[in-house]
């Protein structure tokens, strides 16, 4: 008899327990981010095609970042975080006879805060994102300085949890050393894939 009560309280014990665990697992306020990027800048490859006859690898930045998501409620989160975005440029340089390339590294540190509205409570579930961010950007060869204060707009889509892609445009100004009271967009359209955990 003694068993028999014991097993009966431990399977009240839990039922009530599995109900809250799910509550609690539908009620998270705090997730990891991560996102893979591609910009294609335009204005970054009129920038070098300006300045260089022969170049490769110029037209976009590859990039990764991490951050942590706020749920606010169902449909709208905050995101403070960090991008790096990197790219390469080679350069041939002609002189009669002489011939010679090189190969230079360009990155763009942004830190960043992003604010994603759902639209509907549950996945899957189109979204929108608005962007702030400030660049840190450093070159093998070109003086960058920032620009200032960037931002950037997106749609997307939201997968069953974690997987999410979006498409826009983000701004990022930095000054290139060449004409420094100037900005050129490094940014331009992007597409990103995310994930939370």
């Amino acid at each position: 008899m003694k068993n028999k009560v014991i097993g009966l309280a431990a399977a009240v014990l839990l039922s009530l327990a599995s109900p809250s665990e799910k509550v609690m697992a539908a009620d998270k306020k705090t997730a990891i981010d991560f996102t893979t990027a591609f910009i294609f800048s335009p204005n970054y490859r009129d920038f070098v095609d300006s300045h260089y006859s022969s170049t490769t690898g110029v037209g976009g930045w590859v990039g990764v970042g991490a951050g942590i998501t706020f749920n606010l409620d169902d449909q709208l989160s905050l995101t403070p975080g960090v991008d790096l975005f990197v790219n390469q440029l080679k350069i041939d340089y002609y002189g009669g006879y002489y011939h010679s390339s090189e190969t230079y590294t360009n990155t763009i540190f942004l830190p960043k805060i992003t604010g994603r509205y759902q639209f509907q409570p549950d996945s899957p579930s189109p979204f929108i994102e608005a962007e702030l961010n400030y660049n840190i950007p450093g070159s093998d060869w070109f003086d960058f300085e920032s620009g200032g204060v960037g931002c950037a707009g997106m749609l997307g889509y939201q997968f069953k949890a974690p997987l999410r892609i979006s498409a826009g445009y983000e701004y990022i100004p930095v000054k290139t050393g060449f004409l420094n009271t100037d900005s050129v967009n490094m940014g331009g359209f992007v597409i990103k894939a995310g994930f939370s955990f």
